[in-house]
Order: C-alpha cells, then sequence, then structure tokens
C-alpha cells in the first residue's frame, strides 16, 4: 500500500488532541497546596491529566513545590515538568535534590544569567526551550 497516495486514509485516523498546560504561579504555594491546585484544575477542565505543568517564578521553598510536581507525575497527572525563567541557582537546586530534569522555558527578555542557564541545561541534558 502506498500511503502517499491514501492522503484520505491517513487524515481519517489522526486523531485531534487539544494540549491541556497548567502553570503554578503563586509564592507561597507548598507541597500539598501544588497538589491540590493541580487536582482542583483537572477537576475543573473535566480531564485526567495535564500534558505539562510549569512552575513560573523563583521561590523560596522551590524544591518542595518541585517536589509535589514529581509526584504528579509519578501518580500520572502530568506527562512532563517544566521551569520558566527561574534563576540559575534555582535551577541548580532542582537539578541537585530531585528526581526529575525540567524543561527550561526562557520568556523574560532581559534574563541576567541566561548564559549560565544555557551552560547548566546542556551540563545536564535539560532541553531549553527559547520562547522570548
Amino acid at each position: 500500500m502506498n500511503l502517499f497516495n491514501q492522503k484520505e486514509s491517513i487524515y481519517q485516523k489522526i486523531i485531534h488532541h487539544q494540549k491541556i498546560n497548567s502553570f503554578i504561579i503563586h509564592k507561597n504555594h507548598h507541597y500539598y497546596d501544588v497538589i491540590h491546585e493541580c487536582e482542583e484544575k483537572l477537576q475543573s477542565l473535566q480531564h485526567d491529566y495535564f500534558d505539562m505543568i510549569l512552575l513560573h517564578f523563583d521561590q523560596k521553598n522551590i524544591i518542595k513545590q518541585w517536589y509535589a510536581l514529581e509526584q504528579l507525575w509519578i501518580g500520572g497527572y502530568t506527562k512532563s515538568l517544566g521551569v520558566i525563567d527561574i534563576s540559575s541557582q534555582s535551577l541548580l537546586k532542582i537539578v541537585d535534590e530531585s528526581y526529575l530534569k525540567p524543561m527550561f522555558y526562557y520568556k523574560k527578555k532581559n534574563h541576567n544569567d541566561l548564559n549560565l542557564i544555557k551552560q547548566i541545561c546542556y551540563q545536564y541534558g535539560i532541553i531549553f526551550v527559547n520562547q522570548s
């Protein structure tokens, strides 16, 4: 069967999937707050999982929040995890103290330690996505 001549049958087999992503943006969230927020969001969306959960902003309790995200991943509530515009220190803390490596999303126009973040991403095999 020549697939190039069978475009219609291929198009009919493509399943439409809407990506469901979530951001954790509150600075005072602790471990259980993150899990509770994600459960509530999934319930309100009437969905079983997120395609990605992104941790946004530098926070003093960032590693506890990251542990919560890892538990959500282990439980099947998300397919992937990432961070947006955190500092190189926070990124290293996550890399050093956690099980999963995040994807790093860059959105800021003036990120102070961008070159260092790129080096960390390269050194630890972290996917770096430039969205600026």
